[in-house]
């Protein structure tokens, strides 16, 4: 539901631009009425279900109850997200091969509608044949893609990429989750997630001020290969955690 919304906001937004061209402040404010809607369904309608006898442990931030396989995952996520720049170059780089303004919404929503729809599909293979192998197939066609993002020389060129750069998501945001799970079982699932999206943001910032100096300096060709690269790396790493996992269960009932 959060990439179908992400896919009917462009078209709106491309509706807006072809109606009043230029007024990208004006798009930008209105932006905001959606996001008080939001808030106002979440304090006024959502409630949580109370949480009986929940567990008295001190809050503290550590690996120590993770076995490597778990902290190699997490050092591969690192490396990964660290090539993995903010999606605002690609819409740059396709501006900067012809695609117009009033267009980048619609070539985002494209985006999102194959990440919406795979999200529901790979979903359903995860459960089949476990998270890996959709983990390292969707980061070399990750690789491929910002290669391709550098090579390109044409908008119509920037449409195929682009669609592309969907199906990586669609193949590994429900895999990479999922792995988080089967890795450490069910009594450390929010620690766990904790340390997954700690790793991801911490990175992220570092991971676009190095491939925006990369596209200052060298041009798309170096700061693309720099991000296909580290995909490349992390997928090597990734294939020392276990295709898999120590099941849920088994864990939960050593522990």
């Amino acid at each position: 539901m959060d990439h179908l919304g992400a896919a009917v906001g462009p078209i709106l937004a491309s509706l807006f631009l072809l109606a009043w061209p230029g007024q990208l402040r004006l798009l930008f404010l209105l932006t905001l009425l959606p996001g008080i809607i939001v808030v106002a369904l979440l304090v006024c309608g959502l409630r949580e279900t109370p949480v009986e006898n929940p567990p008295q442990e001190r809050l503290a931030l550590t690996l120590a109850p993770f076995d490597r396989h778990f902290r190699l995952y997490l050092l591969a996520l690192a490396i990964f997200t660290l090539g993995n720049s903010s999606d605002a170059f690609l819409l740059v780089r396709a501006g900067e091969l012809g695609v117009p303004t009033a267009l980048l919404p619609l070539l985002w929503c494209a985006f999102h509608v194959v990440k919406s729809g795979g999200n529901m599909l790979s979903g359903r293979v995860v459960d089949r044949i476990g998270p890996r192998p959709l983990i390292l197939v969707g980061w070399v066609i990750y690789a491929a893609v910002y290669l391709a993002f550098a090579l390109a020389d044409s908008a119509s060129q920037v449409w195929v990429v682009f669609l592309a750069y969907g199906l990586f998501f669609a193949l590994t945001e429900p895999a990479e989750k999922t792995l988080v799970a089967a890795l450490v079982g069910v009594e450390r699932k929010g620690l766990a997630f904790g340390w997954f999206n700690f790793v991801i943001g911490i990175v992220a910032l570092p991971s676009s001020l190095m491939f925006g100096w990369l596209y200052e300096q060298y041009g798309p060709l170096t700061a693309f290969g720099w991000g296909a690269g580290l995909a490349a790396v992390a997928a090597i790493l990734l294939l020392g955690v276990p295709a898999q996992p120590v099941a849920t269960e088994h864990r939960t009932s050593k522990s």
